[in-house]
């Protein structure tokens, strides 16, 4: 039997399992660098996840516009305001993106109807008129309002008394841009898109305002540029900012469904404000807007900052570098930061060929 020979209580030429220390920070270090390798992949994966599901509802929005269209012959009105205030075109394809039962609850103005309004848009988000049926649309949560990007609220409580709180749309209707962009204006050619954040006037795009003396949305003879080279819906689904009265600048939602919601259109008549469109004025990716409320003043304590008059905030994204775009033939495209300023407002108007179909595409 041959000996075997001990030192300190272990016997001499075997080596005890384990790891060093220094062999254990080495893979703390490897792991954490794996770590670091990975997580930017996640959560690129996880934002083009959220991408995609964004551009997927403004495909399923920009379809339900075409399955209007369809049905009534004619584009809803981007909002309209018949006696005051009115709905915005989300109120319109309710029944073509499988909520039927929130529009037969309305007490909606019908472009083919031909019924009087005894309650608006507005009332869908007040509480105080609680003898209308409005009052139970409040808990109307179609996610194909919400981009799962969007850092901001998608119920906003705290409004008119709302017990239920309003769904905020993400997406706004594109009212149009500026003649200016592509002829001159003249008094035989006035701008039909004069509009600017304190007046809403913009009837040259696919979801114009419609008002008591052109109650009726857009005819499809009249985009003559094409359904595939005019937009018709974008995203708003970033934080803007804006300096409000007393020098503050601070966060602003900076978007066109404003503190009423998805359901009003026109606020104040033929000459008030529009909610749930846009015009066409700020480069892609803006940040600023005017006409900001503040959340600390009362009643809107639960609020966030957010605009109250701006009629032209601008189309922007959380997904970095651009925006997505439905046109009007519910076809779903990315528009980048950098796409010319004219171009982009072209993509705004109907008819700035004249039919000829030759408008630059970026």
């Amino acid at each position: 039997m041959s000996a075997m020979f001990f030192r300190k209580g272990r016997p001499l030429g075997r080596r005890v399992a384990g790891f060093t220390l220094v062999e254990l920070l080495a893979v703390i270090v490897i792991i954490g660098m794996l770590v670091g390798l990975l997580l930017p992949a996640v959560q690129s994966a996880r934002e083009a996840a959220r991408r995609s599901a964004c551009g997927k509802n403004l495909k399923e929005l920009g379809l339900a516009l075409n399955n209007y269209v369809a049905a009534k012959q004619c584009f809803p009105p981007g909002n309209l305001s018949l006696v005051g205030t009115g709905y915005s075109w989300i109120a319109f394809i309710l029944p073509f993106i499988e909520e039927g039962d929130s529009y037969n609850r309305l007490d909606l103005v019908t472009l083919d109807g031909g019924r009087t309004a005894s309650m608006n848009g507005q009332d869908a988000v007040n509480s105080t008129n609680t003898a209308t049926n409005n009052l139970s649309v409040q808990k109307m949560r179609s996610t194909l309002l919400h981009c799962p990007s969007n850092p901001m609220q998608f119920i906003l409580k705290g409004h008119y008394d709302s017990p239920n709180g309003h769904a905020q749309s993400s997406y706004a209707g594109v009212a149009g841009a500026s003649d200016a962009v592509y002829r001159t204006i003249s008094g035989a050619n006035p701008n039909r898109c004069a509009g600017n954040y304190n007046n809403p006037d913009c009837f040259n795009g696919v979801l114009s305002a419609a008002t008591t003396t052109a109650p009726s949305g857009l005819r499809p003879a009249k985009v003559l540029d094409g359904f595939s080279r005019v937009m018709m819906l974008g995203e708003q689904s970033s934080w803007g900012w804006s300096t409000y009265s007393d020098g503050t600048v601070a966060p602003n939602e900076c978007r066109a469904t404003g503190r009423f919601g998805w359901a009003l259109g026109g606020y104040g008549g033929n000459s008030g404000r529009r909610f749930n469109i846009t015009i066409v004025s700020r480069p892609i990716g803006t940040l600023q807007c005017d006409r900001p409320l503040y959340a600390t003043n009362p009643p809107f304590s639960n609020n966030p900052f957010m605009s109250d008059l701006d009629q032209t905030t601008s189309f922007r994204s959380s997904h970095g570098g651009g925006t997505q775009f439905t046109f009007a033939d519910a076809s779903v495209r990315w528009l980048d930061e950098s796409t010319d300023m004219t171009v982009y407002q072209m993509l705004a108007i109907i008819d700035t060929s004249g039919g000829s179909q030759t408008k630059v595409m970026p």
